[in-house]
């Protein structure tokens, strides 16, 4: 189809971006909504083809969306009901949706059905989290069957890391070609290292100026390892006698901090540990930091803010674990411990709480990294690439 002036005209499509979650969740999810409009406003070829569905409202109207009008609704991806499921995939039909894309969608959900049963949308599920850990060959046949057994299982399938596809692969046995990896992105112009505003973090929390900060950011469930962290950061200064390190822990909400306070109230360094809270101004925090830690114990995904905290210039210090193993290059961008291991993990941010060159080196790789690797625009363009390849009817 052409234009007048005999310019190829695109098709306008109707995208339904699909979230689990409640509105305004915060965290990951919140960049990750601005990626999904942008590529979907993209792929649609026109104004006011992009709905939402959230699991509830109860956080307002989407903040990202910046007061533009649209078209909302509500849904959950389980527990609905056979009425339920009929209005959803009448609205879905209403709007003649061409392409959802859902956030942690599972390969069986009612909301899958509700979307088959309007007849014509092509579906991608974007996982943020791991999908399906690795299975030995002999479990394989078994969660093939499953995998088959889905009669409305989603058509593709998007990861952020390599590890996170393999358990896909390797676990839920989705095959490789309904699979794409499309790495995290982060606004570089937001995320940068800045010394013209020094101390903001300290002036905010009243940590003394001459205290090095090592900082996580993130939920606070047991597979995060905030509890490693807290362990590993009392026995480095504990054993060494030094005072010259804050640790501070952003994302705790609901009393979360006080789980964590037996580990450090009772021993000499008590002041030196800082729980923050939810924050909306990472990004100038970032720039007070020395060192970045995620210590997570059980799966993890290349997380936000590895990419957040590498665009800002602050080497990291990570566990090894897929997904995760991917967010550092050992030696180069940053530094990599088993996971779980208390004394590595001391050791770890120790090295680098000694060496100022060594964390301006790592600092500097990991910022040129995510130059090269980790935009936001190269992840909005690998989600409409995918999307147009769904619509299209073509594998990864």
């Amino acid at each position: 189809m052409c234009r007048g002036d005999g310019s190829p005209q695109l098709m306008a499509h109707n995208i339904l971006l699909l979230f689990h979650c409640a509105t305004n969740t915060g965290y990951a999810i919140a960049p990750l909504e601005q990626v999904f409009d942008a590529a979907a406003r993209i792929v649609a070829g026109a104004t006011g083809h992009v709905h939402y569905a959230y699991h509830s409202m109860t956080g307002g109207e989407p903040q990202h969306l910046h007061g533009r009008s649209t078209d909302v609704t509500t849904v959950s991806y389980v527990g609905l009901s056979a009425d339920e499921v009929a209005v959803f995939s009448r609205w879905v039909a209403e709007r003649e949706i061409d392409l959802v894309l859902g956030f942690d969608l599972p390969l069986r959900a009612p909301v899958l059905s509700a979307i088959r049963a309007a007849g014509r949308a092509k579906v991608v599920a974007y996982w943020g989290a791991s999908i399906s850990g690795v299975y030995p060959w002999y479990f394989r046949p078994l969660r093939r069957l499953q995998y088959l057994a889905s009669p409305h299982r989603p058509d593709h399938y998007v990861f952020e890391s390599e590890g996170m596809r393999n358990g896909a692969v390797y676990g839920a046995m989705i095959p490789r070609d309904r699979t794409s990896l499309c790495r995290l992105g982060v606004d570089t112009d937001v995320f940068r290292p800045d010394a013209s505003a020094p101390n903001y973090a300290h002036a905010l929390w009243g940590i003394p100026a001459d205290r090095q900060i090592v900082f996580f950011s993130g939920h606070m469930e047991p597979r995060k390892g905030v509890d490693v962290l807290i362990r590993a950061f009392v026995q480095l200064l504990t054993m060494s006698g030094r005072r010259d390190l804050q640790l501070l822990l952003l994302g705790n909400k609901d009393g979360e901090a006080e789980r964590f306070a037996h580990l450090y109230a009772d021993t000499p360094v008590a002041t030196h540990v800082t729980f923050g809270g939810y924050r909306n101004d990472l990004h100038r925090i970032h720039r007070d930091v020395a060192i970045g830690a995620i210590s997570s114990t059980g799966w993890d995904s290349f997380t936000m803010s590895a990419v957040e905290l590498a665009a800002s210039a602050v080497p990291l210090v990570v566990s090894d674990l897929p997904g995760l193993r991917e967010a550092v290059v050992p030696d180069v961008t940053g530094l990599m411990v088993p996971a779980g291991d208390v004394d590595a993990l001391a050791s770890a941010i120790g090295r680098l709480a000694d060496n100022a060159s060594l964390r301006r080196q790592l600092g500097a790789a990991a910022r040129e990294r995510v130059l090269r690797e980790f935009s936001q625009h190269r992840q909005i363009m690998q989600i409409v690439e995918t999307m147009r390849l769904s619509l299209s009817g073509a594998s990864a």
